[in-house]
């Protein structure tokens, strides 16, 4: 398939920018880390971003990994991950490259953003409309591919996902100070280890 930038495809990619961006918005508010929901992604507009992904944009599927297999790298991604509004991405908290790498644990209102942008994407991509659906889903990916895929996230970060998305499941609701008993939780058991 031929990948071209169009004006078509960025219009139709930012209308799904402002789609996700509403999505994860709503979680974010109703988790309550309203101005993470206000900033998030908002880096997404950039030039940088925008025209890589209108490039490889099908409407179906983040454009990034068909820009990784295209080109090897996505400058989209590179720009997105690497952003101070990206630090909802556990690819931004990782240290020491030179000595083999070491994952950092997110601080909680950015593992709290990371959890409402899996949500957000899994809602727009989905197209679900149930909240309790887009738990279930987005669970349901999260044990079967996306924790295993995380491979450079902290385990203490996998663990809040984990009991973040279960708690969803069961009762249908999270709120803040919830969340951040779980990430409590999370750390101190993690530190017993």
């Amino acid at each position: 398939m031929e990948y071209k930038f169009t004006i078509k495809k960025l219009w139709k990619h930012i209308l799904t920018i402002c789609e996700h961006k509403k999505n994860v918005a709503r979680y974010c508010f109703k988790f309550g880390i309203f101005w993470r929901g206000v900033l998030h992604d908002i880096h997404k507009f950039s030039w940088t971003e925008l025209y890589e992904s209108s490039k490889y944009y099908t409407g179906t599927c983040s454009p990034i990994p068909i820009a990784k297999k295209e080109n090897g790298v996505s400058m989209a991604w590179m720009h997105h991950k690497n952003h101070p509004l990206g630090k909802h991405h556990y690819e931004y908290w990782q240290d020491n490259f030179d000595t083999g790498r070491k994952s950092l644990i997110m601080p909680f209102v950015y593992n709290l953003e990371a959890l409402c942008d899996y949500l957000g994407a899994c809602k727009t991509y989905g197209n679900l409309n149930d909240d309790m659906d887009v738990y279930k889903s987005e669970l349901k990916f999260w044990k079967e591919i996306g924790r295993d895929r995380s491979t450079a996230m902290h385990e203490v970060n996998k663990m809040f996902i984990d009991y973040c998305l279960e708690e969803l499941v069961k009762n249908g609701s999270l709120t803040k100070s919830l969340s951040k008993k779980i990430y409590d939780n999370c750390l101190n058991n993690y530190n017993k280890i």
